[in-house]
């Protein structure tokens, strides 16, 4: 990754979960590449945090944002792309970032939360309890995932130092785990009502729920109101995940890697 790529990824998430998680990133990055070439630039504030519709570093994207090759690739000149801005032509392979990345991230950090929350006993006990819902919910929701059970190892999650990451291979299983968080919440309305946290995760279960609704109901081209709204679904996911990273490091708790 360039050093803008690196600093974009740095403070697209940064002003909702506030300046010591925004360091400790910095730190735990400087301590894994301290020679990576982040650090030789001044365009970036290490402690200045930006989460909003206009944030600053909008600014190095686009034509603005070198481009990570030297040499343009010679395909480019045979189809159509916007000349002041060939890298534009790539795209973002939406489905595997959220199936295999953030969306992945929420639903395992989600499933332990609920743990802590909507079940009782020890952890594998828990488990037992929670596993009886998701066999409830595949069979009332006619859906599968490719896997046999929720364990430690699926969920990705060791013990309480280390983040939840999800281990699942197959990318569907994602959406379907995401509403089936959406559906344990619901079911336990009592319990939703009385815990902000939870309150939050199913807001973003809703909105990515809209979000892939869209998207995978519109035609090839998305039409502008769609678009539009499959951006609002998506900023307010991102919002949400990030107010679930600072309650969870302002609890000291691994919850929500960023």
């Amino acid at each position: 990754a360039t050093a803008k790529h690196v600093a974009n990824i740095a403070k697209a998430f940064a002003d909702d979960i506030g300046a010591a998680r925004l360091e400790e990133f910095w730190e735990r990055f400087r301590s894994e590449e301290p020679n990576h070439e982040v650090f030789g630039h001044d365009f970036i504030s290490f402690k200045d945090l930006e989460f909003t519709r206009s944030p600053a570093w909008l600014t190095t994207t686009g034509p603005n944002n070198e481009l990570p090759w030297t040499t343009i690739a010679p395909f480019l000149e045979r189809v159509p792309h916007v000349l002041d801005d060939k890298g534009s032509f790539f795209k973002l392979d939406l489905l595997h970032i959220y199936h295999l990345g953030i969306g992945r991230d929420f639903a395992a950090s989600s499933l332990v939360a609920i743990l802590d929350f909507v079940y009782e006993g020890t952890v594998p006990e828990r488990l037992v309890k929670m596993n009886a819902d998701l066999k409830e919910y595949l069979a009332s929701s006619r859906k599968q995932v490719h896997f046999k059970l929720l364990t430690r190892d699926i969920l990705g999650f060791d013990s309480d130092k280390v983040f939840p990451a999800g281990h699942w291979n197959k990318a569907f299983d994602t959406p379907v785990l995401i509403e089936f968080v959406g559906w344990v919440l619901r079911r336990n309305n009592v319990i939703l009502n009385s815990q902000r946290v939870l309150q939050i995760m199913a807001s973003a279960c809703d909105a990515m729920s809209r979000f892939m609704q869209n998207l995978l109901r519109s035609g090839l081209w998305l039409k502008q109101a769609v678009a539009a709204d499959c951006g609002e679904d998506g900023l307010y996911f991102l919002a949400c995940y990030a107010k679930l990273a600072r309650v969870s490091f302002d609890a000291q708790k691994c919850r929500y890697n960023m």
